[in-house]
């Protein structure tokens, strides 16, 4: 249970806060992350290859403001999470949902900071028993120069207990793995080295995902992959057929987890198409599931089309 009441909880919403300064784009980061979430593409290592694809300098990929996470661009003042304090039990505490919309691309040489605002805190009864606490938060990511660059928005949810992962956990997909889609990726089996190259990419180092005692004693039956990991390695499906500056919304639910030794098969369906002050959209609903159906996420993007091939 939280440390703090409902009615504490209730009063801080609305409130905002500093979560980052500095985060610099630095070119072997970039290479890093986009190596931690499986993406092979030349677009974000060489930068001959960006300029002739319209950046002027090497993009990042789309979840790439996780890094956010490494301390040192954290202010002075900063208070877990996301700079609230809101007394969340952090062993118990699971990452529900995470969206972004994109307004700029962000490229190699940026320097973005992020202000966070406590959009939302509710709590309410699981499916499967114990009260659950879901605080809502949206970050906006800026450039030296103010211009919004990245909103994200994350739903954090803490349980009674670990067992419970969210309300729909557990869940299978109604298609076979092998089902046909418009849009259609198969990671390579996820092991834990992976989790800890994630890990070292992202700047997400809690325990849960490489330490198999910590993970033990907080009720699981072994270490498992960030949900960002799966969060950006579905966002490759986006980016290998429309490109990564062509990704306008992503937004992902977190259902299941992803054990060592599972693979994640991300499908995606045009949803429709249709155009936004003579710019052509593209809509896609997603899911990923591990090979024997298990739904681990779902979710929903837009896209520009024919923006790169």
């Amino acid at each position: 249970m939280p440390t703090r009441t409902p009615e504490e909880l209730r009063s801080m919403v609305g409130t905002s806060a500093r979560t980052a300064e500095g985060l610099r784009i630095e070119a072997g980061k970039v290479a890093e992350f986009a190596a931690a979430i499986g993406d092979e593409s030349p677009i974000y290592r060489d930068a001959a290859v960006a300029r002739e694809r319209g950046y002027e300098a090497i993009p990042a990929p789309p979840t790439f403001t996780r890094t956010a996470e490494f301390p040192r661009y954290r202010p002075v003042e900063f208070v877990e999470p996301r700079g609230f304090g809101l007394g969340l039990d952090p062993t118990t505490t699971l990452h529900g949902e995470q969206s972004y919309e994109y307004h700029a691309p962000a490229v190699v040489g940026d320097v973005l900071s992020a202000t966070a605002t406590l959009t939302g805190v509710r709590r309410h009864e699981g499916d499967r028993g114990g009260e659950m606490t879901f605080a809502e938060i949206e970050q906006v990511f800026e450039d030296r120069a103010g211009r919004p660059i990245v909103t994200v928005r994350s739903t954090y949810i803490e349980t009674e207990g670990a067992e419970v992962l969210d309300e729909s956990s557990g869940s299978r997909d109604p298609e076979p793995p092998d089902a046909e889609a418009d849009l259609r990726l198969i990671s390579e089996e996820l092991d834990r080295t992976d989790f800890v190259k994630y890990a070292g990419a992202s700047g997400d180092f809690t325990p849960l995902h490489f330490d198999e005692p910590y993970a033990r004693s907080c009720g699981f039956e072994t270490v498992f992959a960030q949900g960002m990991l799966t969060a950006g390695t579905a966002s490759r499906v986006l980016t290998d057929r429309f490109g990564v500056g062509a990704v306008r919304r992503y937004r992902t639910r977190f259902e299941d987890i992803v054990f060592p030794g599972e693979s994640v098969v991300v499908r995606g369906t045009v949803t429709g198409e249709r155009s936004d002050v003579g710019t052509p959209l593209v809509d896609v609903e997603l899911t990923a599931a591990t090979r024997d159906g298990r739904r681990v996420l779902s979710g929903s993007a837009t896209a520009v089309r024919d923006v790169e091939s």
